[in-house]
């Protein structure tokens, strides 16, 4: 996967602030999209720098990437594109609510993109991340990265 490619879709996506904030559901999140766990409340209360932010998110893909892989049986086989929407989905919603997508990953690992591209956009998250799902499922059925 191409992962730099990954690091500036979701600085794109996610945005930078280099504060503490409340995310879109009231969690405490700072840098691109993470959230900051109870262990670590305090430890960002002065902000962080650009580097920070960059650093923490290749710290949050690390263990991801392996759940993906660890959770798919055929995550690893799908293209680079396909690879990086389904790690781009997870990032947003977590594990746990990619997970809800039943029919749309069944859709991805038989190789039904287009089935899958509409199970995204016919969902919940896709009216809450509006122009960012309309990007995923256009990747997701075509296989390319529109940037």
């Amino acid at each position: 996967m191409d992962i730099d490619k990954l690091l500036a879709t979701l600085q794109q996506a996610e945005g930078e602030v280099l504060h503490v904030y409340k995310d879109s559901l009231g969690y405490d999140t700072i840098g691109i999209g993470h959230l900051i766990k109870v262990s670590e409340r305090g430890m960002y209360d002065g902000g962080i720098t650009h580097e920070q932010a960059l650093e923490i998110l290749q710290a949050d893909l690390q263990p991801l990437l392996t759940q993906l892989s660890v959770t798919f049986s055929w995550f690893n086989d799908l293209d680079d594109v396909r690879q990086r929407v389904i790690t781009e989905m997870a990032f947003n919603m977590g594990l746990h609510g990619l997970c809800q997508f039943h029919n749309t990953l069944k859709a991805v690992e038989d190789g039904r993109y287009d089935d899958a591209a509409n199970g995204m956009l016919a969902s919940l998250w896709a009216s809450q991340v509006k122009g960012r799902a309309s990007r995923m499922a256009q990747m997701m059925s075509s296989g390319e990265d529109p940037s």
